[in-house]
């Protein structure tokens, strides 16, 4: 049996995760068991992601369908086993992907960890501008203020890579400023968004989150390196 991910749209989460990884899913049934899979939907253009989950198992050598059981999340007589896909991961990994490709070559991000020396810990910013910037996606809608957990760790990045700008990356489902930039000592950490709107399509948002990572890179030279006390 296969089915492919309904993203329910009546959640903000959902939309995020949505619009970030352009997944454009629709319901589909496969013919039969072990049969070709056949779906009504385009095939998806050139550096499009689509997610989609197949669960194929046979109890005892019965079918087991979904369709006309009425399975749900309760405890019953069968037994049955599933996964769990986290969807935080797949939407860094997806925007940073997108964010290569808008950006200019000179503000392509990577990603690797940062070991912590005698703590066995390593700092993982999800995006690294060179010497100069890290940042991070948080998988959450923006809010009026900052969160105390979300700053300290970018501070903690920033001090790690010994850089003086960090910034947070979240989603904004309504229209509104973005917050101003926290300063802990030289550390200058910025608000950045993607514009998770019902209105706004996904290659739009792209480039306004792009146009504010530049705009961003403009202020890092003004920032002096934090240095060791």
């Amino acid at each position: 049996m296969s089915n492919r991910v309904i993203l329910p749209s009546w959640t903000g989460r959902a939309f995020v995760f949505a619009a970030v990884c352009t997944l454009f899913c629709a319901a589909a049934r496969a013919q039969g068991n072990y049969e070709i899979q056949v779906y009504g939907a385009d095939t998806i253009p050139p550096k499009q992601l689509m997610v989609e989950l197949h669960s194929n198992f046979t109890p005892e050598g019965q079918k087991n369908l979904i369709d006309g059981v009425g399975r749900g999340l309760l405890v019953g007589a069968e037994r049955v086993w599933t996964f769990l896909l986290r969807t935080p991961e797949a939407v860094e990994e997806g925007l940073r992907r997108a964010l290569t490709d808008a950006l200019p070559s000179t503000l392509v991000p990577a990603k690797y960890p940062l070991c912590l020396n005698g703590t066995g810990m390593t700092l993982n910013p999800d995006l690294i501008f060179g010497k100069l910037a890290v940042a991070d996606v948080k998988y959450k809608l923006s809010k009026r203020s900052w969160r105390k957990d979300d700053l300290y760790q970018l501070v903690a990045f920033a001090a790690g890579f010994k850089v003086a700008n960090a910034a947070m990356i979240d989603f904004a489902h309504v229209s509104r400023p973005v917050l101003e930039t926290a300063e802990f000592g030289s550390v200058h950490v910025a608000h950045l968004t993607w514009p998770a709107l019902t209105d706004r399509v996904p290659s739009a948002a792209l480039e306004q989150l792009a146009r504010e990572v530049v705009a961003w890179s403009a202020r890092w030279e003004e920032s002096p390196a934090p240095t060791a006390p």
